[in-house]
């Protein structure tokens, strides 16, 4: 384990209400869960149900959550990698082969999209505190930032060693997490840009997705060897889930 700073991993904190900017026509509904799927490019709507009982057939414990398909959210898509809610309640989606970020509402209509010349095969996206929104643009290991207004306002990651950069999400206090895919780590940059810190462990390889949990672990999805781990606030590595008969490429 290699700790380049002291990190502070808390509880992912929700975007403050005070930066929406548009409340949607139609919200999303409740019990929906959106993903995006690449090999059909498209963003499918499931809905989510919990089980009371065993269902025959099914190898399910009480109280699992399983998932309903639901006819296909939004088509069109050349290959979507990640999607995020933004404080004005919108659906965002990144397309990796057109190099924009697509914007939806809740009955799956475009609401514009947003693309800048620095944005090459964007992948990860995430929502910063003050409602600014943060793309990883792979081919040019950086992370874009847009303002509320869609416009390109920066740059993050430039000279750290960012390379093929994945997955990204904040922290409460302002401190952004991104997953260095071809380096094996993850990196943290404070709210003015600047790197502050790292997270490795030799059992993290081709890291992609990234989520805060309960008792502030990082979560990283390890999608080389098929687990995902959980990193405590110093940057340790605490715990390893998933098999190989569970996961296979997790991102």
């Amino acid at each position: 384990m290699n700790v380049k700073a002291t990190l502070t991993i808390l509880l992912l904190a929700a975007v403050n209400s005070a930066a929406v900017l548009v409340q949607p026509d139609e919200p999303f509904p409740a019990n929906r869960l959106y993903v995006a799927s690449a090999d059909g490019n498209r963003v499918i709507e499931i809905f989510l149900r919990e089980l009371p009982e065993p269902v025959t057939g099914l190898p399910l414990p009480p109280g699992t959550i399983t998932g309903l398909p639901l006819p296909t959210f939004v088509t069109g898509l050349l290959l979507p990698q990640d999607l995020a809610f933004g404080p004005d309640g919108l659906l965002y989606v990144s397309d990796s082969d057109d190099d924009v970020v697509l914007v939806f509402d809740g009955a799956g209509n475009s609401q514009g999209t947003i693309a800048a010349p620095n944005l090459q095969t964007p992948t990860g996206l995430a929502f910063g505190p003050q409602g600014d929104l943060y793309v990883a643009s792979q081919a040019s290991d950086t992370i874009v930032q847009f303002d509320r207004a869609g416009q390109s306002v920066g740059e993050l990651g430039s000279a750290s060693g960012l390379d093929d950069p994945a997955g990204i999400a904040f922290g409460p206090n302002g401190h952004l997490f991104v997953a260095s895919h071809a380096t094996d780590e993850v990196l943290v940059f404070d709210p003015t840009g600047v790197q502050v810190g790292s997270v490795d462990d030799p059992a993290l390889a081709g890291p992609w997705g990234l989520a805060f949990g309960r008792g502030g672990r990082l979560y990283v999805a390890s999608s080389a060897t098929n687990r995902v781990l959980a990193f405590n606030k110093s940057g340790d590595l605490v715990d390893t889930l998933g098999t190989d008969a569970l996961l296979d490429t997790p991102i």
